[in-house]
């Protein structure tokens, strides 16, 4: 029969802790910024690709004339990623802690590499070779995910190769078509508009290639644009479900440490308990009184196996039985051992055996005593965890301790 905890009239209770020394503290996680801060994005993947393959495009930019077609082809393309750049240094700017740091420091370079080539700012087309130290910058980026995540550094040489692929057919396409008789693919802003329909699959129809060689390589760009938006359909389906992923991720992880902290507490407690401790009977008295209205135990013994057992059945609810302020303490050895929790010694086990009425007999014995100091519950089986949880709750002691936590 389960019998409530009752509380001494004699001996004022002690307050309940909700940690016993010597119990190690967790160390509190990263937050989201600083693990930002450590971590390369999928936004930092994908402005990391987008520099390094700028980079190639404002090389071949320097050879060419200007006034040409393929010159101001390529310069379109620049005015494209010139706006992606732009928006990233706005986005940086705005959450930067400090402003001033951040436009001293990386913000002017990304400022100079969002200025397009236009005529009026010609004189700044120079500097775009400084846009060599941003992709320094991004092939760190791109080498750490690397190092991290294989798969992913596949990815981002997969869309170098495609992004790259796609400007190259541009300008292929223009040098073959726009001398072809009946072409009507003729200026940068032809091909620009053709590659655009062409590679989304949209296709309207006033622009196509006629040559043989044009159309070749359009169905290579069909190939290339598949792909292309398949990967950022798929990348913008993996950002809108990646804060769930991670809460999840961070969830577990915080689950482990947990499981590791206790571990390592239970570890510091059988170290201490199998220190040499003899008690004598009214030693062991003061410290069982010591521990009164502290702790609950669940003492058991008997067969190595069923023992064994109990302990597992426990493990599974681990966080559940320190919480409910349990010491699982096991006699078989003649020092006695703390499975769960964590006390500087304990007692021999035939002090627990005389103070509690636990048979030395061979079998099985599961005795749980509450904070009071009595036995609560006996069992010559093993106690189901859920079971155990309901008797502990039902006392009054416990109910207490629970609206004390709300």
């Amino acid at each position: 029969m389960v019998t409530p905890e009752e509380k001494s009239t004699d001996t004022p209770p002690v307050t309940p802790k909700n940690k016993i020394e010597g119990q190690p503290e967790v160390t509190p996680s990263l937050t989201g910024s600083e693990h930002a801060a450590v971590i390369p994005t999928a936004y930092d993947f994908f402005i990391s690709v987008t520099a390094v393959v700028t980079i190639f495009l404002t090389i071949w930019r320097l050879l060419l004339t200007d006034g040409t077609e393929s010159a101001r082809l390529l310069d379109i393309f620049d005015y494209f990623f010139c706006l992606i750049f732009f928006i990233d240094f706005l986005r940086n700017f705005i959450k930067a802690p400090s402003k001033k740091h951040y436009l001293i420091t990386w913000g002017w370079l990304d400022l100079i590499s969002s200025v397009p080539a236009i005529p009026a700012l010609r004189f700044i087309r120079v500097l775009h070779i400084l846009r060599i130290l941003r992709v320094i910058r991004s092939i760190r980026i791109l080498i750490d995910v690397f190092q991290r995540d294989r798969p992913a550094a596949v990815i981002a040489l997969a869309l170098i190769l495609v992004i790259a692929g796609m400007m190259g057919i541009c300008v292929a396409v223009l040098a073959v078509e726009r001398h072809a008789p009946g072409a009507n693919i003729k200026t940068a802003e032809d091909v620009a508009w053709w590659a655009v329909v062409t590679a989304s699959t949209v296709g309207y129809g006033e622009h196509y290639p006629i040559t043989h060689t044009g159309q070749i390589l359009a169905v290579v760009l069909m190939i290339f644009g598949i792909g292309m938006f398949a990967a950022l359909a798929g990348g913008l389906a993996g950002i809108l479900l990646q804060p769930a992923s991670r809460e999840r991720e961070t969830t577990q992880i915080l689950k482990q440490m947990r499981q590791l902290h206790s571990r390592m507490y239970d570890i510091e407690g059988h170290v201490r308990t199998h220190r040499r401790s003899h008690y004598s009977a009214a030693e062991a008295n003061k410290w069982f009184e010591q521990f009164q209205w502290l702790q609950r135990m669940l003492v058991v013994n008997g067969p190595r196996g069923l023992v064994n057992d109990q302990f597992t059945e426990l493990e599974v609810q681990r966080d559940g039985v320190l919480e409910r302020d349990l010491l699982v303490i096991d006699i078989n050895h003649k020092m006695g051992a703390v499975h769960m929790g964590s006390l500087r010694d304990i007692p021999e086990s035939t002090h627990f055996s005389a103070r509690f009425d636990i048979p030395a007999d061979g079998h099985f014995h599961a005795v749980l005593i509450g904070k009071d100091g009595e036995v609560k519950v006996r069992r010559e089986e093993i106690i189901k965890v859920k079971e155990l949880f309901k008797i502990i709750d039902s006392m009054p002691m416990r109910q207490d301790e629970i609206k004390a936590k709300k």
